[in-house]
């Protein structure tokens, strides 16, 4: 297994994916369905308070984390989508939206600061241009390093405050929420939510899933980090164990 510190997206996406004709046959719709079943495991672990201090209880909570990144990974790989160029574009729209000076220490909706930074809910939302550029190699970043671009994010803003794991956990349940919402009336047959690539979808509704998928894997990324899991490493042990 490779070091916490050499753990990649693209190495998890390698190993959890191999057999390309599997693949080809996975449905998105599937997929995100998949992801709702191992968060509700997730939730189950902080339904009783923020601390998961029991060795098996702890060792599960590292266990269903990893279930989910790898479930995030396969989930974006469906969809054509690099999970690690999504989290990285959506970071950097963050802090456009978000801009230190204006938001430190605050927890108001982007849309407070929409007059300085001319983001709105119609305008500004777009990750086409990164998400899509072939020439942004994410072979080398590895899950320890996006997970400290998105601690240094929160930190920058003093938001640290607000991420108790049940705050993260419930945030997360809603960012997935937003995620089901664009394939609930998809279908299961043809093109839509059955189709392998999205094949039919824009780019401008791809994106939207790109951002939707990188929402939820940042709140698991803090998660982890605030419940003391190497999701890197958990990660990859699931991908191993499945193959």
């Amino acid at each position: 297994m490779q070091s916490k510190d050499t753990i990649t997206f693209h190495a998890l996406n390698e190993i959890s994916l191999k057999d390309v004709k599997a693949i080809e046959r996975l449905k998105p719709r599937s997929e995100i369905l998949n992801l709702a079943a191992t968060t509700g495991q997730l939730a189950a672990h902080f339904k009783d308070g923020d601390t998961v201090t029991d060795s098996e209880d702890k060792e599960r909570l590292e266990e269903t984390m990893g279930q989910l990144l790898i479930g995030l990974v396969r989930a974006a790989r469906v969809c054509s989508l690099d999970l690690c160029r999504c989290i990285k574009a959506k970071i950097a729209l963050n802090a456009k939206k978000y801009p230190v000076e204006l938001c430190k220490g605050k927890a108001g909706k982007y849309t407070t600061y929409s007059n300085e930074t001319g983001i709105t809910k119609t305008a500004g939302q777009s990750t086409v241009k990164d998400v899509f550029d072939a020439t942004n190699d994410t072979t080398d970043d590895t899950v320890e390093n996006i997970s400290a671009m998105v601690s240094h994010f929160v930190n920058e803003r003093n938001w640290s405050q607000y991420h108790t794991p049940r705050n993260l956990c419930l945030a997360l349940i809603g960012e997935l929420g937003e995620l089901c919402e664009l394939f609930q009336w998809a279908g299961d047959n043809g093109e839509g939510g059955s189709s392998f690539g999205l094949q039919g979808w824009t780019k401008d509704e791809v994106d939207k899933v790109g951002q939707e998928l990188a929402d939820v894997s940042i709140y698991l990324l803090r998660l982890a980090s605030e419940s003391d899991v190497d999701i890197g490493k958990a990660a990859m042990k699931i991908a191993e164990n499945s193959c």
